[in-house]
């Protein structure tokens, strides 16, 4: 149903600590409940579906006149809470510049507001500007806010100060929890896992009971947090639990699956790949991680298989690309190997981990194809992205490459 659906994007949304995100789906959801209190009825798919055509008319008309009257400089007013709608729907399209202007005017016309303040904050913080972020953070007036103290209390992880932290969240946290209350637990739990506190997170995720209505997240916290502590049996029994709450639910799969391809049980990895590819033949996350788990079965034609089908299905997916190239690399199959690591350059993002790795890869295949000048620009594309120096190559391929460097 549509209800559990809005669920997972309200999962989604708190995971990615996406503010605007979180505060559109409870919009609706929220709208969801007050007709089903109103009427007593429990509203169905097609109405939900009018419930969110709704809004997203409203959201299209508001870009609309938005950019209408940015682009001719016109005076306007917009309230703020659409003002983050917009700057939402930028952000996920990838607009950044879009984006970043619609903040400076948000900023202009409503620089008292709790909601635009919030999201500027997170915004510096995500960029690593922690300083100008808590200038924001404590420059907003309703300091009760749940946002601002969750804030605080990373700020403290952040910096180890897990005392004070524990101080600030004892003091947010009401005498007796109700089922809204522990939505604390389930930030601070993903907090602490953040910055490494396994157990600390596990104090918190581990006390949210059955009946939580993000008890499946909570699960998946949990999971992640017995990983990293290298309790590889506890970890696939959280995993496990995810799937139990609801078996036909095609991302707990996936996220079961993720958790098995991390302890090496790629067999039953492929196996929970193809459950959730059954329920849902979109997931892009089991198909990557079906294609990765085969070639680390060593079935590498298999694999590329794999790798062709759902590229098509993806074309946006640099991680299928990255695989195949790097499996048609070690089978001698540069050319090939070459178009895909290409592609996967393309798509995956310069702040992105595996850029670098993408780049990497792709010197190395360019050396064994003779192209010198391609390598020695890779090179100098990583050096200028990533500091990356190319130590770690084989002797043989650095001498060659440096020589190529000299001559340029």
């Amino acid at each position: 149903m549509l209800k559990e659906k809005l669920l997972e994007d309200l999962k989604d949304a708190m995971k990615t600590k996406n503010v605007n995100k979180k505060n559109a789906v409870q919009m609706v959801r929220t709208a969801i409940l007050q007709i089903e209190k109103d009427k007593g009825i429990e509203v169905s798919d097609e109405q939900i579906l009018g419930i969110v055509a709704k809004e997203v008319k409203t959201r299209k008309d508001a870009i609309a006149e938005y950019e209408q009257k940015i682009e001719t400089g016109e005076d306007f007013y917009m309230d703020a809470s659409t003002l983050m709608d917009i700057e939402e729907y930028y952000e996920k399209n990838n607009r950044k510049y879009d984006a970043e202007r619609l903040m400076r005017f948000a900023e202009k016309l409503h620089p008292d507001n709790e909601e635009v303040l919030v999201v500027k904050a997170y915004q510096l913080k995500g960029d690593g500007k922690w300083n100008e972020a808590m200038g924001i953070i404590k420059g907003i007036a309703n300091q009760a806010n749940r946002d601002v103290q969750l804030f605080y209390i990373e700020w403290d992880v952040a910096c180890s100060r897990l005392d004070k932290a524990e101080v600030r969240t004892q003091h947010n946290l009401p005498a007796v929890m109700n089922d809204n209350d522990y939505d604390w637990y389930l930030d601070l739990g993903e907090i602490y896992l953040d910055y490494g506190f396994q157990k600390r997170a596990l104090k918190y995720l581990e006390q949210i009971p059955k009946n939580y209505q993000f008890r499946s997240r909570a699960d998946e916290l949990i999971a992640e947090a017995y990983f990293q502590s290298q309790n590889y049996d506890k970890s696939i029994e959280a995993a496990n639990r995810q799937v139990d709450i609801n078996p036909y639910d095609a991302i707990s799969w996936s996220q079961l699956a993720d958790i098995q391809q991390k302890c090496g049980l790629y067999q039953e990895c492929i196996q929970s790949c193809d459950y959730a590819l059954a329920i849902d033949d979109t997931n892009q996350r089991a198909m990557s991680l079906k294609v990765f788990a085969t070639f680390a079965t060593q079935n590498t034609e298999e694999g590329l298989k794999l790798c062709i089908k759902y590229a098509h299905l993806c074309p946006n997916d640099y991680s299928l690309r990255m695989y195949a190239g790097e499996q048609l690399y070690a089978r001698h199959r540069e050319k090939e190997a070459l178009q895909s690591l290409q592609d996967a350059l393309r798509l995956c993002p310069p702040e992105n981990p595996d850029h670098l790795r993408i780049t990497t890869d792709l010197v190395y295949t360019h050396i064994m194809l003779g192209n010198d000048n391609m390598a020695c620009s890779a090179v100098r594309s990583a050096a200028c992205l990533h500091n990356w120096q190319p130590i770690t190559m084989n002797f043989k391929m650095t001498k060659r490459l440096l020589s190529c460097l000299t001559r340029h």
